[in-house]
């Protein structure tokens, strides 16, 4: 194992890398005491019930609104340690160091450990992923657990076994994030166009399919005993749908219950902020759709505004200084948004010349190596949910692991370049930056 990571003369680079991004997390979670908000309060909320045995509820309900999975990880810490908000934000510290490293691994396997260390250093330093471990949001915990399905599908592309331990990472990603549920076919495009042997590429995709269903299959039975319906992990899809697939959709988010004439709004309970959330999601679900159908051309100008939204906007910082400890403001929140936007910036220039010299090489090489498949899939994958849904930045939170090493990898590449650089720094597959 601590030949994957770093070779000895490289150890001191990584572990000041590490300290780095470790200090300014502490310091950011130690001076920034920020408070749950929206759908943070909710999952703080649900967590706290489901710690003292009173069930999942989401305003005090017992619901399956929220996918259960961030607040049921909540709950644990809240178990195991105590009930307060400093235990999820140093987990978050925790889970975010260990993105760092997971991202560092797969980059030195793919390219090179100079690219390697540029890809942990802008994962150390970047400042959404600083802000966000102050936040009691799905973010830090989802892209860790993910970048760990893209290291286990880039070191172990084949095999029974790493298909079984994709199913169970699949599994429990999807009941934090629903749209996981059809991950698994992004995967068998994976294997498929890497291998391009087809019967084993089925057999892994049933395997991890099959074990995933599994998993999710307790929470699916619990909402079916409950609400006599088929949930497999939440009953937000219908609400999310609707919200931006109407006449009045902006890309946005905005209170389905307010649009002009909403259909939902004879569901919304008239004493409280709840509804009854499997009538909505039935009617939002079946509304979106008849939307899509009869309005293709809107449904795609307001699909181009969701992806503006989410990977060209880059306000997902004040989400995590939204709600401060004493209820006063963040004092510094300009300068927060003008470092964020900058360096959301150079890192899309860096992406986009990620894209300029990838096309290079596989002109050069014929081929696209696998772990540029990786990436490009899994953007395509964020690009199409997006699509569909909603459009906001911290929806690509889980990419800026992969961003960083594609802005890693041509930042190296254009240096490169310019000193006419030669073979590469090793004869490895794949290691050759130029």
């Amino acid at each position: 194992m601590r030949n994957l990571i770093f070779r000895d003369k490289y150890k001191v680079l990584f572990y000041a890398v590490l300290f780095g991004g470790l200090l300014a997390r502490l310091l950011w979670v130690s001076l920034v005491e920020t408070l749950p908000m929206s759908d943070f309060l909710l999952y703080h909320e649900s967590a706290l019930s489901l710690a003292n045995g009173q069930g999942y509820r989401i305003y005090g309900y017992i619901s399956a609104f929220e996918p259960v999975g961030y607040p049921a990880f909540l709950a644990l810490l809240y178990y195991v340690f105590t009930p307060g908000i400093i235990v999820p934000k140093l987990a978050n510290i925790l889970l975010s160091c260990l993105t760092m490293i997971m991202t560092y691994v797969i980059a030195k396997r793919a390219f090179s450990e100079k690219v390697a260390l540029i890809a942990m250093l802008i994962m150390a330093l970047i400042p959404r992923n600083i802000s966000f471990t102050s936040v009691l949001s799905t973010e830090i915990t989802f892209t860790a657990l993910f970048a760990a399905l893209n290291l286990l599908v880039f070191l172990r592309p084949e095999g029974m076994r790493a298909a079984a331990l994709r199913g169970v990472l699949t599994g429990v990603l999807a009941l934090i994030k629903p749209y996981m549920l059809v991950y698994q076919f992004v995967m068998f495009a994976m294997d498929y166009i890497h291998t391009g042997k087809l019967i084993p590429s089925l057999k892994s995709f049933s395997l991890t399919t099959a074990l995933m269903i599994l998993l999710i299959s307790p929470w699916t039975i619990r909402n079916y005993i409950l609400f006599d319906a088929v949930i497999p992990v939440s009953t937000n899809g219908g609400i999310n749908l609707f919200t931006n697939n109407n006449d009045y959709a902006t890309g946005g988010w905005q209170d389905p219950f307010k649009i002009p004439g909403s259909p939902l709004l004879e569901y919304k309970h008239g004493n409280d902020e709840f509804w009854n959330e499997v009538a909505v999601d039935r009617l939002g679900k079946k509304l979106a759709f008849q939307w899509i159908i009869n309005h293709p051309g809107d449904f795609i100008r307001v699909g181009f505004i969701k992806l503006y939204r989410t990977f060209i906007m880059c306000n997902d910082v004040e989400w995590a200084i939204y709600a401060i400890e004493g209820g006063g403001e963040f004092k510094h929140i300009k300068l927060l948004n003008d470092i964020a936007g900058t360096v959301h910036y150079i890192l899309l220039t860096l992406i986009a010349f990620y894209f300029v010299f990838l096309l290079r090489h596989a002109v050069r090489n014929r081929k696209v190596d696998y772990i540029h498949l990786i990436i490009l899939l899994n953007i395509a994958f964020y690009m199409a949910i997006v699509f569909v849904f909603e459009g906001q930045p911290r929806y690509s939170f889980p990419l800026v692991p992969l961003y960083s090493v594609m802005a890693s990898w041509a930042l190296v590449n254009g240096v490169s370049l310019r000193m006419n650089c030669g073979p590469g720094e090793s004869g490895r597959k794949g290691m050759n930056p130029c």
